[in-house]
């Protein structure tokens, strides 16, 4: 949560389901003030879904705590959604990029 620019989004609430890790993903998250969510049932789909149906706002974005993604490119993702000239914006895991994930701005 530490690389998550909060100063250049919106209202921004953060939410880690941990559905069986073996790590202390979800006591530093909730030291750092993210709701965590413990699901019973394994999978990537399964805590996806279920953070998507716990979230409150209106822009939803899915990431994992992996470094796959960059916080860091959270801006540019949601202000397409944000200024209604998008539905949606994908990040892709792409690992010859730097931090896995390219943004495409087309």
């Amino acid at each position: 949560m530490d690389q998550i620019p909060f100063d250049r989004l919106p209202e921004t609430e953060v939410i880690v389901v941990d559905n069986g890790s073996h790590d202390s993903t979800a006591e530093v998250a909730i030291r750092k003030g993210a709701r965590v969510i413990f699901e019973p049932h394994k999978g990537y789909g399964v805590a996806t879904r279920r953070g998507m149906s716990e979230a409150k706002g209106d822009i939803v974005v899915t990431m994992d705590a992996d470094g796959g993604h960059w916080p860091g490119d959270l801006p540019k993702m949601v202000q397409p959604v944000e200024v209604g000239s998008h539905l949606a914006a994908l990040g892709v895991r792409i690992h010859s990029y730097p931090h896995g994930m390219r943004i495409d701005e087309t």
